[in-house]
């Protein structure tokens, strides 16, 4: 498998509390997320917003660099390179009390997890022969069974004529 071509997408992530006292002290986070390259940024107090963001770009991204690429094989491509989305929305919540528990430790943690998905994903999105099937492909499949069918049973009629003519 050759390497193509290398794209990368930052994000800078910020979080802040706000401690409201009255008769029980609240304290609320508050998030911030903004992607490097494009300047695009969002707030948020749910982390599933700010995963979403980071999705929306780094698929943006991947489309830019399969847009040589059929409609049907980029779907294939994002779906086999976001699987890492399944994960993430399992751990998401802890995740994020872990950093805020100990920030060197995740940052330190994040970086590896990265960089092994980086790799990962890169090896996955350059092996363009293996797709999994979406709804068309199963048409198409459906369509040619049902055509291959007619055609056997054109041949059976065909056979029978000349058993027939033979007796």
């Amino acid at each position: 498998m050759n390497k193509i071509q290398k794209n990368t997408s930052s994000f800078m992530l910020r979080f802040s509390q706000n401690v409201y006292e009255g008769e029980e002290t609240e304290i609320q986070w508050r998030g911030h997320i903004s992607h490097v390259q494009s300047g695009d940024e969002i707030k948020f107090s749910e982390v599933n917003d700010a995963l979403l963001f980071i999705q929306n770009k780094l698929k943006d991204m991947t489309l830019d660099a399969t847009s040589d690429k059929s409609e049907q094989e980029q779907e294939g491509l994002l779906q086999k390179s976001f699987y890492i989305w399944n994960k993430l929305a399992l751990g998401g919540p802890k995740f994020v009390v872990d950093t805020i528990k100990n920030p060197k430790k995740q940052v330190a943690e994040i970086q590896n997890q990265l960089s092994n998905i980086g790799e990962e994903i890169g090896n996955r999105v350059t092996n363009v022969e293996w797709r999994p099937s979406n709804l068309s492909d199963i048409m198409r499949l459906e369509e040619s069974i049902k055509a291959l069918t007619n055609q056997l049973e054109k041949l059976d009629k065909k056979v029978d004529k000349i058993a027939k003519s033979k007796k």
